[in-house]
């Protein structure tokens, strides 16, 4: 998971905002009830985005409680009152992922750049674990991910669609585990799917100058190599691409029968996307394109 499932905040009622952040609250209570206070560090937007699509189909009841907050004893939080099994179910994705970018990390890097993923990964093996004992169909589900991203970036020639193909199974069997019948695994199973090929590639498009620096794998670096591209065309060439995936994620949102959260849901999928697309494609390079050192190929 990377972090770019959010709601756009300006558009979301107070009510709604603090009912999210019951949600992201809960999240990290979970994690360091299930497998300790370090693994809190592991929370991430995504997974909260995860457990509130699990609840919101589930028609988990909007049930808050204000306690004092877990990392900060000084200050009280909001935290979700229900969907105890669609928390446990997010922060098991959400450790074992962790674990398994780890492993890619020390795989990628030598020795002493990639202490510190060996370091963290004594503790992430532990995480891992316990959660394979409970959620042995999620952990070979992100396991497959990092075998088959790996065969797909050492092909001969490869595309963004066969790169992005990984994270996309990856994200569609996850969220089809949220079905209750037939159709809901279909309609899930294209939101899923899509969903996480727009991840990949924001992903993609985020680390296009640190990739190019690095020298590190990105499909848009080697797809874009030699089109001769401004950096605003290169935005705009990218922009469409997450366009046409955001399109197909909105139709099967759209086929959802979502009970509970709708809201915070609708406002992720309808406008978190695109804004977060506009702040990583446009506004980042706005903001550091006169500095020194930027990349603009």
């Amino acid at each position: 998971m990377f972090g770019y499932l959010q709601p756009y905040k300006p558009y979301l009622l107070v009510k709604d905002y603090e009912l999210y952040k019951s949600v992201y609250c809960g999240l990290c209570k979970k994690l360091g009830k299930k497998y300790g206070k370090l693994a809190r560090m592991t929370l991430s937007y995504d997974c909260t985005c995860y457990a509130l699509l699990a609840m919101g189909l589930n028609n988990r009841c909007e049930n808050v409680t204000k306690k004092l907050c877990t990392c900060n004893p000084l200050k009280k939080c909001l935290y979700c009152a229900d969907g105890s099994k669609e928390l446990e179910l997010a922060s098991a994705i959400t450790v074992l992922t962790v674990y398994y970018k780890l492993e890619d990390d020390i795989k990628d890097n030598s020795f002493f750049k990639g202490l510190a993923a060996r370091f963290l990964k004594l503790f992430a093996r532990r995480w891992r674990k316990k959660a394979l004992k409970e959620y042995p169909e999620v952990d070979k589900i992100i396991k497959e991910l990092n075998v088959n991203q790996d065969l797909a970036e050492k092909s001969s020639a490869p595309n963004i669609d066969q790169c992005a193909e990984p994270t996309a199974a990856m994200m569609k069997k996850l969220v089809i585990m949220l079905a209750n019948n037939e159709t809901e695994k279909a309609v899930l199973g294209e939101f899923g799917y899509f969903l996480g090929k727009w991840v990949y590639l924001m992903d993609a498009a985020d680390d296009y100058h640190k990739d190019i620096k690095s020298n590190s794998f990105n499909p848009f670096v080697i797809e874009l190599a030699h089109k001769n591209l401004t950096q605003k065309e290169r935005s705009c060439y990218i922009n469409g691409l997450l366009n046409e995936t955001v399109s197909r994620i909105v139709g099967a949102y759209n086929l959802m029968d979502i009970k509970s959260f709708k809201a915070i849901l609708d406002n992720l999928v309808n406008l978190g996307l695109g804004q977060m697309q506009k702040k990583i494609l446009f506004d980042k390079y706005e903001k550091d394109k006169n500095k020194k050192g930027v990349i603009n190929p």
